[in-house]
């Protein structure tokens, strides 16, 4: 009788905001639910505290059917470091954090403690559709609808941009969903983004210059976990990715629409990168996750025709935008396809593609040949680190592939992918 019940109210919840059928919207909803398993009442708590409404219910869906496939680390893992985390802070304080003298220190204590507690790595995720509660859900929405009704430069925007850079209660996977939100917010609260006549960029600055005592660091190989906001303000260094998530989180709990872009693969030099936007009447403002002097320089020096005096020649074959709502497409969700013979990337599908925002674009088409049997896709890919990388696919019709939106001056290699043998990804050209 129970699950009849909780379908009525799934419906009833559907016909009161009228949610178009073509978005599968409902189905969506109800296949996250099934997911849930014995956390199912706690989602249907949250979706019955906003039956009357209907602009938060519709949050609490978005956020709920969206949410397969995201997790954090075992909440384990942080008790088990604590004593870790406080090692680090005796040696950090007494060598006033200076990285020249602390680095030595910290990566043999680190070496030390990972060797003792390396099965860390091996204790399951929590998947949040299987753990996260129902007053968890409502306190992050309740504090994302308050912050973006008081922010003057979103408090405008679009329903949708609300949800994808405003809303998220997890910018990336792993990190722990606690009281990080509030905290930000009860910090900063009528400070930042409240006031008229202000400039935004100005604004920006003077909130991120109290975290600019984050600096930029390998990390130690950049295994130390770092799960939440409170314990990177301990450490106070970090990678790319790890400052991008804190400054998201940092930037969202005032209301302002944040998101995180990256390349997967630089076009002309070695390895990927990322960095954060804030975005504003539908135009994003990129910026530099640390504080270093030319920040605010990423939409300048990533058009693919400038020189920088500093970081050199600069040349994006893509740049994504790392979302919270699935975008389902390409080989990753053709059944023709085996899953072991599509690109990681491609098997993400919380991204998509800003390459537009920083430079003129072109679409690549290429004659094949030597198509091997039932093969249905084709990469676009970027010599880097040693190997041919991909950073775009292309449907193969009539023996050609079009890759779209591929950045120009940037040697590209079309292959096919395939994981055999050995179950190893390869490329043929």
């Amino acid at each position: 009788m129970r699950w009849h019940i909780n379908n009525l109210i799934i419906s009833l919840l559907f016909i009161v905001i009228n949610i178009n059928t073509k978005t599968n919207a409902q189905e969506n909803l109800n296949e996250a639910l099934a997911l849930a398993g014995n956390n199912k009442k706690e989602l249907l708590r949250v979706l019955e505290y906003y039956k009357n409404d209907s602009l938060k219910l519709k949050s609490a869906i978005f956020l709920i059917e969206n949410m397969n496939g995201l997790f954090t680390y075992n909440n384990e893992i942080k008790e088990i470091c604590q004593p870790f985390y406080e090692e680090y802070d005796s040696i950090a304080k007494a060598d006033n954090y200076d990285i020249r003298l602390i680095g030595g220190k910290i990566e043999e204590r680190w070496d030390e403690f990972n060797n003792k507690n390396f099965l860390i790595f091996q204790l399951p995720d929590m998947p949040d559709l299987e753990n996260i509660k129902a007053k968890q859900l409502i306190t992050e929405i309740d504090l994302a609808f308050k912050a973006w009704k008081e922010n003057v430069y979103t408090q405008n925007c679009s329903f949708e941009d609300f949800c994808e850079y405003i809303l998220p209660y997890r910018r990336t996977n792993g990190i722990v969903i606690d009281n990080a939100r509030q905290m930000f917010y009860e910090r900063h609260h009528g400070a930042y983004f409240t006031k008229a006549g202000k400039d935004m960029i100005e604004e920006a600055d003077s909130l991120l210059h109290k975290y600019s005592n984050i600096k930029f660091s390998k990390l130690y190989g950049a295994d130390i976990p770092i799960l939440d906001a409170t314990t990177l303000e301990k450490l106070c260094f970090a990678t790319c990715d790890i400052r991008c998530w804190f400054n998201s989180l940092l930037f969202s709990s005032l209301g302002m629409a944040a998101a995180i872009d990256f390349i997967p693969a630089w076009g002309n030099k070695n390895n990927a990168h990322v960095w954060n936007v804030i975005i504003r009447d539908g135009e994003s403002y990129a910026l530099d996750p640390f504080w270093v002097p030319d920040r605010w320089e990423y939409k300048k020096m990533y058009t693919n025709e400038t020189f920088d005096l500093t970081w050199g020649r600069s040349r994006l074959p893509k740049v994504f935008r790392n979302t919270y709502k699935n975008y389902f497409e390409g080989p990753g969700i053709d059944k023709r396809v085996s899953k072991e013979d599509v690109p990681d990337l491609f098997m993400n599908f919380r991204k998509k593609d800003v390459s537009g925002e920083y430079f003129k674009t072109v679409d690549v088409t290429v004659k094949l040949k030597d198509i091997p049997e039932k093969t249905y896709y084709a990469y676009l890919c970027v010599f880097n680190n040693g190997e041919w990388k991909p950073v775009q696919w292309g449907k193969i019709e009539n023996g050609r592939v079009t890759f779209n939106g591929m950045g120009e001056d940037i040697i590209y290699m079309a292959c096919y992918y395939t994981s055999v043998p050995l179950k190893l990804g390869r490329f043929k050209n």
